[in-house]
Order: C-alpha cells, then structure tokens, then sequence
C-alpha cells in the first residue's frame, strides 16, 4: 500500500493504482479484504458513508471527506444518497424489500423495515 488515510470514520489503504479500501473502523475493527470483501464493496461504502465515484471508476469507493475523484477530478457522491427506495407490490421473493419487514406486507410496511434494520 502507498498510502495510509486515517479519518475519524475509518483507517482507508490506497494502493499505486489510486485504488481506495478502508482497512479498519472503530464499529466494524479490522477488515479483511480477501475472499468476499471486495464483492460487497457497494454495501460497506453505504456502511461506512463512503464517497462513491459517479461517473468514473477509478476505484470503488473513497473515504467520505473526498468531494471529486483524484485522478480525474469528477465529483464523488455520498453512498447514502444513491439509496432509492422502489415501490414493492411484487411476490415475497423481491429482491428490493428490507429483511426486516414480514413478506406480504404492502409499501406501508417499508418504515418499519427500515426502523428495524
């Protein structure tokens, strides 16, 4: 690793390719990045409020204080903000409703789900 960013949210590795990953945090401790890990990067880019790279793909994800990319100065999203909600009237199998909310339930149960979680 090149470099070592350490934010109050997390300690962020970036490698010669400019590539970002968050290597531990104080609520999850250290990660591991071998296997799984850099599948589920959307997830802990949400997790840990990372900035995420609208219209480039230089990395996948930037620790939350950078507002553009640093290779090609496009802006940097908050992973909170791409979160949109659908509106769910399909089978219980839909990919889309909150784990927490009972299967069969219409839209109406979506806050409580999202309380739950």
């Amino acid at each position: 690793m090149t470099y070592r960013w350490e934010t109050p949210d997390a300690v962020w590795l970036e490698d010669e390719n400019g590539h970002f990953m968050p290597a531990a945090s104080p609520g999850l401790g250290q990660l591991d990045w071998t296997g799984y890990g850099r599948a589920r990067s959307a997830d802990l880019a949400q997790l840990l409020g990372a900035a995420v790279p609208g219209a480039c793909a230089h990395s996948a994800m930037y620790p939350p204080e950078f507002h553009w990319c640093p290779q090609c100065g496009e802006p940097l999203v908050p992973a909170a903000m791409q979160e949109t909600w659908r509106d769910w009237f399909g089978p219980s199998s839909d990919p889309y409703l909150p784990r927490g909310v009972p299967h069969g339930l219409p839209v109406t149960g979506l806050p409580l789900g999202a309380a739950l979680e």
